[in-house]
């Protein structure tokens, strides 16, 4: 199976509809991922997995309320807060719920176990998710690896993640007018600052990690240094 085939799954899978059914110009894309991870949503716009892109997928949802049981996860999902602020419950692992408010432009990233969730309205929200094993061979090539454990953030400022997320956003949305090598040059960029969440040095070991790869990366780096 191709690497990228994962999030690259036909929407009638979650319809109970035939999944060999062919694919026709009406036919929406959506990735399976991101949909088990959120829940139940909706896409807003199409998504990321119709350029079939490797190791990542983006998409717009509005996650709809009801209660979401935990799931344990197989990649990195970044999670940027949308259009206004989210309210609900989340859970701890001993079962007890604690509210949660999340403000637009704000990341959360989730990367082994998303909790049962609560929410009582509609969330909008912009999500990402990463290959693990494509994340791990970024981390192996680091010359500097982050220390200590994977960093999640809830809710967090993070100026570089939004940017990259906003920059594969639009990419996705523009049917990937820049081209390939565009776009995985800013998913290695984004896969990079993410192993480094929550680390003030994180900006300079990505940028440090994309100047030695310039040759590959070219534009990437052009584009990372104005972030």
């Amino acid at each position: 199976m191709d690497v990228g085939e994962s999030f690259w799954r036909n929407k009638v899978l979650f319809n109970n509809e035939d999944p060999n059914a062919p694919l026709d110009g009406s036919t929406e894309l959506e990735s399976t991922e991101i949909s088990t991870f959120l829940g139940h949503s909706t896409l807003r716009r199409p998504s990321s997995v119709e350029l079939g892109w490797k190791n990542f997928a983006i998409e717009r949802r509005t996650t709809l309320p009801c209660e979401k049981p935990g799931v344990e996860l197989q990649n990195h999902f970044l999670i940027l807060w949308d259009v206004h602020i989210a309210e609900g419950e989340i859970a701890y692992r001993d079962g007890r719920f604690a509210p949660y408010k999340k403000y637009p432009n704000t990341i959360t990233t989730r990367h082994e176990f998303r909790p049962t969730i609560r929410s009582g309205s509609k969330h909008e929200l912009i999500v990402g998710a990463l290959r693990t094993d494509f994340v791990r061979g970024i981390e192996e090539e680091l010359d500097k690896p982050p220390s200590g454990r994977f960093r999640e953030l809830y809710g967090a400022d993070d100026p570089e993640l939004r940017n990259l997320l906003l920059l594969l956003l639009k990419e996705s949305e523009t049917g990937g007018r820049c081209g390939t090598l565009y776009a995985e040059s800013l998913i290695v960029a984004l896969a990079t600052r993410l192993l480094y969440a929550g680390d003030s040095r994180g900006c300079l070991r990505m940028l440090e990690y994309l100047h030695c790869r310039r040759g590959c990366y070219g534009a990437c780096w052009n584009v990372c240094r104005r972030i």
